[in-house]
């Protein structure tokens, strides 16, 4: 066969493990021989490959331990973690990452929300909550990514009223967050307050745009206007896009920001909805593959990633652990309290 001219494209995936595997027995040896600060550099460098294989960040977590430098272990062990969970799908690995960095620190939040994210990829909802509702008592609700992640809870669960009051204090935190303004306008969209709902979207397609998410802007404005097709807003944003060379072929899988999760199923107005009688829409788990936009013939809905916490696949239990009960702080909006598996935020 002849010879194309090309150079084989390098394998960065392979060059980043034999780096590290050099960099590790470096370090190894200068353990060996009292020389920690000079371990210490070969070790952090590790952490800084891109690429690095999840194995070799636990290996050298494992020696920033040893070595004394316990938050960059712990920064490795998230990494790696972070790598196993949400690239390699093995969660067993994952979890043992995240245990090993909370033995370095118990207190860390950070550690202690990523182990609820990993119950919540087993499915276990309830043990997932009770992590991210720790994690918001000891920051005073200031964990934007726990405060997220018991939102998308609460929803799959039916429990709208609590999730909307979840993901309105991310805004507040966060006025920038997409998927928090996306879900707002979703459990709108279920109340049926559809002048709400399209604000929301058309809000989160502008900020996803601001923030050079093509796809996602993308993707949200094609949701309008199969929700309106007169909607102005829409159109015109689809335009801009058009005329700046963002086109279709933008809404796949690249997109940064992920895709638009799914609508919850619709609610009468003043319905209430107990977890066991409306469950709201299924959701994938956070590393299924994001889609392109839907065709108008789905109505609004949209298929896609949810973020933080993929839906159950049974019926769900009563969530017995209101945030009303450990909330530090006061909030504006009244919150019932006979029913206990409601959240105060």
């Amino acid at each position: 066969m002849a010879d194309s001219g090309k150079a084989p494209a390098p394998d960065l995936g392979a060059s980043a493990a034999s780096s590290a595997a050099a960099f590790l027995d470096e370090a190894r040896e200068k353990l060996e021989g009292g020389d920690v600060p000079g371990a210490l550099i070969c070790l952090r460098t590790v952490g800084g490959l891109a690429g690095c294989p999840p194995e070799a960040r636990v290996d050298a977590a494992k020696m920033l331990a040893q070595a004394g430098d316990t938050e960059s272990a712990i920064a490795a062990y998230l990494e790696a973690g972070n790598t196993y969970l949400n690239g390699a799908k093995d969660t067993v690995k994952a979890r043992h990452a995240f245990q090993a960095g909370h033995a370095l620190d118990v207190h860390n939040l950070d550690i202690i929300y990523m182990l609820g994210q990993a119950d919540v990829n087993e499915g276990r909802l309830q043990d997932g909550l009770a992590k991210f509702i720790d994690v918001l008592r000891k920051s005073n609700l200031k964990h934007v990514s726990a405060l997220f992640a018991a939102g998308c809870i609460y929803q799959s669960n039916g429990q709208f009223d609590q999730a909307m009051l979840a993901f309105k204090k991310v805004l507040d935190r966060d006025k920038d967050h997409v998927e928090a303004t996306v879900r707002i306008g979703q459990l709108y969209q279920s109340k049926e307050q559809m002048p709400d709902a399209i604000g929301y979207y058309i809000q989160a397609a502008h900020l996803a745009r601001e923030s050079q998410h093509w796809g996602t802007a993308r993707q949200i404005a094609s949701m309008v206007q199969a929700i309106d097709p007169t909607n102005q807003k829409a159109r015109m944003l689809l335009d801009e896009l058009d005329e700046q060379g963002h086109g279709p072929e933008e809404s796949g899988s690249n997109d940064p920001v992920g895709a638009v999760p799914a609508a919850p199923a619709a609610q009468k107005p003043n319905q209430g909805m107990p977890a066991a009688a409306r469950p709201g829409t299924p959701a994938p788990a956070a590393q299924a593959a994001r889609t392109s936009t839907p065709p108008p013939a789905q109505a609004g809905r949209i298929n896609a990633t949810v973020t933080s916490a993929p839906a159950p696949t049974r019926q769900p239990r009563p969530i017995l652990a209101p945030l009303s009960t450990i909330a530090p702080m006061p909030i504006s909006e009244p919150s019932p309290i006979a029913q206990p598996c409601r959240m105060a935020l």
